[in-house]
C-alpha cells in the first residue's frame, strides 16, 4: 500500500453471497440452546396503514399477523409479532417449529433484512406473558425483511426481555 493512496469501498460482489439472515431458532441453536414457539393467535385481516407502508402493499392489501411466544430452553424469551403480506404465507400453510424454515420451504425466506433496536419498559400484559415484573426492562427489534429483487417482505416486532445485560450491545 502507499501512503495518501485513501481506501476505497467498493460495491459487493454479486457472485459472492452475504451470509444467510439467521432465524432466532437458528440463533438460539447455535448458542447451544432449545428455542420453541408458541402460537397465540394467527389472523388474516386487512393490513394496518404501518404495515401497508412497510410492505408495499395497496389500500385493502391483506396481511397474515402471527402472535408468538419464544421461549428458549423452555423459558419464555421474547413476544413475536409478525406480519406477513397475505400471498407469503397462505391461511393454508402449516407453521412448523421454525418460521424462517416454514417460508423457505414455501420458497420466500427472506434474504436481507434491516433492523432497529430500542429499549423499552415492558407492558403489565408483555412482562405476565414473559414472565418478569411490570417495567421490566427489554428490547423492542423491529425488522423488515426482503425477499429477493428488493421486494418487501413482512415486518417483525419482537419484544425481548434483557434478562442477560452483559449480552446485549445497543
Amino acid at each position: 500500500q502507499r501512503q495518501g493512496s485513501g481506501t476505497f469501498v467498493s460495491a459487493p460482489d454479486p457472485a459472492r453471497p452475504g451470509p444467510q439472515v439467521a432465524s432466532l431458532s437458528e440463533e438460539l441453536r447455535r448458542r447451544g440452546q432449545i428455542g420453541r414457539s408458541a402460537l397465540l393467535s394467527r389472523r388474516v385481516v386487512a393490513a394496518s396503514p404501518a404495515e401497508r407502508d412497510a410492505l408495499g402493499l395497496p389500500d385493502g392489501g391483506l396481511v397474515t399477523r402471527l402472535v408468538r411466544l419464544r421461549l428458549a430452553n423452555e423459558r419464555p424469551l421474547a413476544i413475536d409479532r409478525t406480519a406477513l403480506p397475505g400471498d407469503i404465507l397462505p391461511e393454508t400453510a402449516v407453521l412448523g417449529p421454525s418460521l424462517y424454515d416454514t417460508l423457505q420451504d414455501l420458497g420466500h425466506r427472506p434474504v436481507q433484512v434491516d433492523q432497529r433496536v430500542s429499549a423499552v419498559n415492558l407492558t403489565p400484559k408483555e412482562s405476565t406473558s414473559l414472565e418478569v415484573l411490570p417495567g421490566f426492562a427489554g428490547l423492542r427489534v423491529v425488522r423488515i425483511g426482503f425477499a429477493k429483487l428488493g421486494a418487501f417482505f413482512g415486518v417483525r416486532h419482537l419484544i425481548d426481555k434483557c434478562f442477560d445485560v452483559a449480552r446485549v450491545a445497543f
